[in-house]
């Protein structure tokens, strides 16, 4: 479910520079995953300034 959902975001232009923030953090080999709980948890830190 994780590939699935990841593989709907990464076709969103908007989260293109987030996808880049995790590729050079994490590399690509967590994208399928790990990106979209790093998003869901990127998104509603306090600190994050989104």
């Amino acid at each position: 479910m994780q590939s699935a959902v990841t593989h709907v975001l990464l076709n969103f232009p908007e989260i293109q520079s987030y996808v880049n923030l995790f590729v050079n953090t994490w590399g690509n080999e967590a994208i399928y995953t790990e990106f979209s709980k790093w998003l869901r948890n990127y998104v509603y830190d306090e600190y994050s300034s989104v």
